[in-house]
């Protein structure tokens, strides 16, 4: 597949520098490595699957896409969300505690009366202390967000109605599914939240991010007040701490706001380190943009002299697909954390080819059959790619083909995807494996009589010679004969048994 290139084949790369990203980091003495030296190695590896999953998903297209659909759905959703926070009384803080102090630090004091001139040039807004402050960017940015905030606190819920109130709903209920689509992609996850879940987990997440930011941004008001600050320095001999960390508390506010998204969008169980590393390079990296965007208007300056009082179309769209590329990069990050173990057994990241799909499909296959054997409950789709060492994309994949053949079966009504085998495994042999992930062939390109005639005649007595082979055993057989080998290796090495590519 095209979009699964690697990530330097299209760039002017020394053959050297691209066989280390490659082959170098993902050799076994290197991710044996460690110290310092691990882990600028380990830093290496999931920043080259992040640009690589970046380049490889498309994520350019996807911020563009999540950008249009960001515009249509803003207006929406910030008035739901002022809803709720209005029906809790937080309104107000919201708007004079976190908003208006956000806009302040990321994109600038709008300067004195630009808000009665908008329509005029910037060369006729009227000089304040506050203009030198600012760029004619920041300017004309803050002004296309302002009219928006305006727009939404001028929207009456209550008078839209039964309909209108669920269309609205509705609306910021694909806005969120349409992220979650995006990272569940990222992620390699193939199944969305299901309907009955999807609502109150969004709902949860548009009620409880704002009462989240106004918390730390209560915090930090708090810990800028004077009796805090001279109580710090008295008591815990913390003031000079507190004079380096407050003024972080903004990136900080903004780190978590990341992780929470990569800890809650995708539909799946994730872990917070990597959610949380995400979240900080993915926060670090929007913070930076956004200083290159507004600060130092990299790019944007032709808008102004092409579109004149329209500026602030093209400015706001340009920051809000930044905002996006950013979000999806921290996430690629996260997810190449997340997924490390089982993706540093396939560093080229190319499409697995069908001889590695039926060894890979054959090992879920044995998997299963252990579990079962075992009486233990149903692999979910995570561990199951984590005890083969399949990213959780291919392994739903190969799932998928075994389940059309009545190889395996999904278990409805659990929090995430879980599996097991579909018969028993003393009923399953290799080569119905092999079949399962192979297909049938398509005879309808076939001439009866034809020359193809010959080559499907070998194929077919290939199969029967696999399906008579003494190799072609039962699943429960392979099950019952790596669990023997599996107590023989423990013995040797005096511990309990385990899975390879797994600590025992």
């Amino acid at each position: 597949m095209a979009a699964r290139q690697r990530l330097f084949d299209s760039w002017f790369v020394p053959a050297s520098l691209r066989v280390f990203f490659e082959r170098g980091i993902w050799s076994e003495g290197a991710r044996k490595a460690r110290g310092p030296r691990g882990w600028a190695l380990a830093s290496l590896r999931a920043g080259y699957l992040a640009l690589r999953g970046f380049v490889a998903d498309q994520c350019n297209l996807r911020a563009a896409a999540l950008t249009y659909i960001t515009v249509l759905s803003l207006v929406p959703l910030l008035a739901f969300a002022f809803s709720l926070a209005k029906g809790l009384g937080a309104y107000d803080s919201l708007q004079s505690e976190v908003i208006r102090p956000f806009l302040d630090r990321a994109v600038g004091v709008l300067p004195a009366g630009a808000s009665e001139v908008r329509g005029l040039p910037l060369e006729f807004l009227p000089p304040s202390e506050e203009a030198v402050a600012v760029n004619p960017t920041q300017v004309q940015l803050r002004l296309a967000i302002e009219k928006v905030l305006e727009f939404v606190s001028k929207t009456d819920v209550g008078s839209l109605g039964g309909i209108g109130l669920l269309l609205l709903v509705w609306t910021v209920i694909q806005l969120l599914a349409s992220i979650e689509r995006t990272i569940n992609a990222i992620y390699g996850i193939r199944r969305d939240r299901a309907l009955l879940r999807k609502i109150p987990d969004y709902l949860a997440i548009v009620l409880l991010a704002p009462l989240l930011v106004i918390g730390a941004t209560g915090v930090t008001a708090a810990a800028e007040t004077q009796a805090v600050v001279e109580w710090a320095d008295r008591t815990l001999h913390l003031g000079p701490l507190l004079d380096v960390l407050v003024p972080l508390v903004p990136l900080l506010s903004i780190w978590a706001a990341f992780t929470f998204v990569y800890l809650t969008m995708p539909n799946t169980t994730n872990r917070l380190v990597p959610a949380l590393l995400g979240g900080i390079v993915g926060g670090t990296a929007w913070q930076l943009s956004q200083v290159l965007h507004v600060k130092f208007q990299v790019g944007l300056a032709k808008y102004n002299a092409l579109y004149s009082s329209f500026a602030a179309i093209p400015i706001f769209l340009i920051w809000v697909y930044v905002c996006w590329v950013t979000v999806l990069f921290g996430a690629e990050l996260a997810s190449a954390m997340q997924r490390g173990a089982t993706r540093a057994r396939s560093a080229d990241g190319g499409a697995a080819n069908q001889a590695s799909r039926e060894d890979q499909g054959l090992l879920a296959m044995l998997e299963l059959s252990a579990a079962f054997a075992a009486n233990e409950a149903p692999r979910p789709l995570r561990e199951l790619a984590e005890r083969c060492g399949i990213d959780e994309g291919p392994l739903w994949g190969l799932l998928s083909d075994l389940r059309r053949a009545g190889l395996v079966a999904e278990v409805q009504g659990t929090p995430e995807a879980a599996w097991l085998v579909a018969r028993a495994p003393e009923r399953i042999v290799v080569t119905d494996v092999l079949a399962a992930l192979r297909g049938r062939p398509d005879d309808s390109w076939r001439e009866p009589g034809g020359r193809a005639d010959r080559a499907r005649a070998a194929l077919l007595g290939l199969a029967r010679a696999e399906r008579e082979s003494l190799e072609n055993r039962t699943l429960r057989e392979l099950a019952e004969e790596r669990r023997a080998g599996e107590a023989r290796s423990a013995e040797v090495r005096g511990g309990a048994p385990g899975i390879e590519g797994l600590p025992a």
